[in-house]
């Protein structure tokens, strides 16, 4: 790990940048966060000269022949993925950027998964729950949790509706009434459902209120 203070400044750049998007991450994602700087830094009216897609499709290899991060089959399609070779080689490479940094490029992540997965966002709704939290937004990442959490339990993935449900109402903010009333509502139905019948009325309550 104490390599990556001698990378060249094009891949340890990469590498911090994938850190924002996960542990498992896409170039597209990181192309996202490069362009966005790029636009926030140029001219009233000038043209983004944009060769970072051919430019990254080589920096990764650098990176694979060195083994911070391996190729990982993509579950986006036209996205080539990757994955870091451990947590703590990901933890590194998080916390290579200013927090500051991290919550702006943490919100470009989530509103670049957004497009790529309207089709079918199910699979990736914890993931856009992560960004958003890390970009500052409580109410978005509630709103996800909560329909990651219908998700589990049409799946009969009663552990995790619990665990999503508990997280969405540590988050949901009571000026938000419907999200409010749902997480809670359906809060009410998981306690009841494994016999925590206290915590269950406490929620049916708050729903009502």
């Amino acid at each position: 790990l104490a390599r990556i203070g001698k990378l060249p400044s094009r891949e340890r750049d990469l590498l911090a940048l994938a850190g924002i998007v996960g542990k498992v991450f896409w170039l597209g994602a990181i192309i996202a966060i490069q362009r966005q700087d790029e636009a926030t830094l140029m001219e009233p009216g000038a043209l983004l000269q944009d060769d970072r897609p051919e430019l990254l499709t080589r920096a990764p290899k650098k990176l694979v022949e060195l083994r911070f991060v391996e190729s990982r089959p993509s579950n986006i399609a036209g996205e080539e993925s990757f994955a870091f070779r451990s947590d703590l080689h990901w933890e590194v490479a998080y916390n290579l950027l200013p927090a500051v940094k991290r919550q702006r490029y943490h919100q470009v992540v989530e509103q670049w998964l957004l497009l790529n997965v309207v089709a079918e966002p199910d699979p990736y709704l914890e993931e856009l729950a992560y960004h958003a939290e890390n970009s500052g937004h409580v109410g978005r990442t509630a709103g996800y949790l909560l329909r990651a959490a219908k998700v589990a339990h049409s799946r009969h993935s009663l552990v995790d509706n619990r665990r999503l449900l508990l997280s969405a109402r540590a988050l949901v903010n009571e000026e938000d009434t419907q999200t409010f009333f749902s997480i809670h509502f359906e809060l009410g139905g998981a306690m009841e459902r494994v016999g925590d019948l206290d915590l269950a009325l406490k929620c049916y309550q708050s729903a009502l209120q």
